[in-house]
């Protein structure tokens, strides 16, 4: 019969081990998007104001330069060729 090596070539590729998916943690890809702060109108006149903006935005750029670091290192050791930095 011709149906024997199809059949053959299904059993086979139902026995391979397949890869086991996953994903980047949830947090680390919500943090990739998650908008730069907004300057609050008082942080134009009031330099207390103005400095906890700028430490909010600081904390915005080293929260998003992690999650990066993590999510491309997830993605290094999946297989993908990629440069995560230092």
């Amino acid at each position: 019969m011709k149906l024997y090596p199809i059949l053959a070539l299904l059993l086979l590729t139902a026995c391979t081990e397949r890869p086991q998916l996953t994903y980047p943690r949830r947090d680390d890809v919500e943090a990739l998007v998650v908008p730069r702060p907004k300057v609050p109108p008082e942080a134009l006149i009031d330099p207390g104001a103005d400095a906890r903006y700028r430490s909010k935005v600081r904390r915005w750029e080293d929260d998003l330069a992690a999650a990066g670091g993590r999510v491309c290192r997830f993605l290094r050791d999946t297989g993908m060729k990629v440069e995560c930095g230092g």
